[in-house]
This record gives C-alpha cells, structure tokens and sequence, in this order.
C-alpha cells in the first residue's frame, strides 16, 4: 500500500493526512480450498476444480473492487491516528 501526505497546522502543531493511497496487488496463482461446500461431496470437488481452473477470472473480477475497500479501510484508520497525533510525536525531532 502507498500513501501519499499533505501536511497541515491545527492548534499549532503540525499534523499530516492521507490525500491519496493505492494499493497493487499481483498474484502468481491462486489456490482455493473449501469443505463440504454444498453437503455434496462430489459437488463440491467439481466446483473447487473449477474455481482453480479459472483462478485468473475470478483474481480479475475480485481485483475490480475489492482492494479499493482495503484501502478505504485503511486510510480512515490511519486518517484517524494522523488526526489525534502530531507529526512531532510520531517522528522525534520533525
């Protein structure tokens, strides 16, 4: 994940905040396992070797959204935490 900072003056002291956060994921392969899926062994296996057959598919749609929710979460949390402390505090001697 990279973010990028602006920082800003509130009360005196000097804070940053997340203006900008990316998040790449890449992966060589993925591998999914699951138990009784459908209470139907067989079934089961069937979809699983389907699922891994078409890992690339999936890893395509999934990447349509689901790292921009990460890095949602993860820049309010850190927003949060850049927001209650000072610059100072968190890097001794900036």
């Amino acid at each position: 994940m990279r973010y990028k900072f602006e920082p800003y003056l509130r009360q005196n002291e000097k804070y940053d905040k997340v203006v900008d956060s990316r998040l790449i994921m890449e992966a060589q392969i993925i591998t999914f396992s699951y138990g009784n899926l459908f209470k139907n062994k067989r079934l089961s296996e069937d979809i699983v070797a389907q699922v891994n057959e078409n890992w690339e598919d999936i890893l395509q749609f999934w990447q349509a959204a689901v790292p921009q929710v990460y890095v949602n979460v993860f820049e309010k949390i850190f927003n949060d935490f850049l927001y209650r402390v000072p610059v100072h505090e968190i890097f001794d001697g900036i």
